[in-house]
């Protein structure tokens, strides 16, 4: 059984979303947490829908596999805190791999073939890492969708739950403007993010959004960080 490409990702797999919302409701009652490292169900929904919006056009059926993987890349993120280590910390790509063949085959029928939940499953593993010519165009699209995403308003916020005590949220002296500041000691939780709507918003480079729609609709977010 298919999915049109173009069905909201909540029509097209309703066994899905409850199972995913079922397994983040479950390790949050089991380990007394609201999220796991600033990732909760909300932002994974929210990755979804624009990743199914950044596809090439509606008819890509890149752009609804794309969304399954949003949905389901928080896996890692609730099996580091499970096993109580840092947000930094590698977990088996193993136990990521069985959570998330969990919830897609919640989904009956599957609506996937083995090659396309191979193509979810390695977007999953490599959405954090930095853009690659091999990447696939599932893997761009999800991405480009997380990136979005994580340089809207409210991560002010989730940096600051992502990051703990480790960083202050403003240089009270130089603001954005510590020239000894560089991306992975930003010096700050303001600074951080505005290092993400650079590299964001650059023409190239291991964190350029690389989707024409992302990067439209990204414009006014990062165009926020250089105010």
């Amino acid at each position: 059984m298919t999915h049109p490409q173009n069905v909201e990702i909540w029509k097209a797999c309703p066994g899905l979303i409850r199972a995913v919302k079922r397994t983040h409701e479950h390790f949050c009652a089991k380990l007394g947490v609201q999220m796991f490292y600033c990732h909760d169900f909300d932002h994974v929904v929210r990755v979804a829908n624009l990743a199914q919006r950044f596809a090439p056009d509606e008819n890509t059926r890149e752009g609804l596999l794309a969304a399954v993987a949003a949905l389901c890349h928080n896996a890692d993120r609730i099996i580091q805190i499970d096993e109580g280590v840092g947000p930094f910390e590698k977990v088996s790509n193993g136990k990521v791999e069985s959570m998330v063949l969990a919830w897609v085959c919640a989904q009956r029928p599957v609506p996937f073939s083995g090659t396309e939940t191979e193509t979810i499953l390695d977007a999953i593993h490599r959405h954090s890492e930095p853009n690659k010519d091999d990447d696939s165009l599932v893997l761009k699209i999800l991405k480009d969708a997380d990136r979005v995403v994580n340089v809207g308003a409210d991560c002010l916020i989730r940096k600051g739950q992502y990051f703990g005590d480790d960083l202050r949220v403003v240089d009270p002296i130089h603001l954005l403007h510590d020239p000894k500041a560089k991306f992975p000691r930003p010096g700050s939780i303001l600074k951080s993010v505005w290092f993400d709507a650079r590299d964001f918003a650059a023409e190239s480079g291991p964190a350029a959004l690389r989707m024409p729609k992302a990067r439209e609709f990204a414009k006014r977010r990062i165009d926020l960080w250089e105010t």
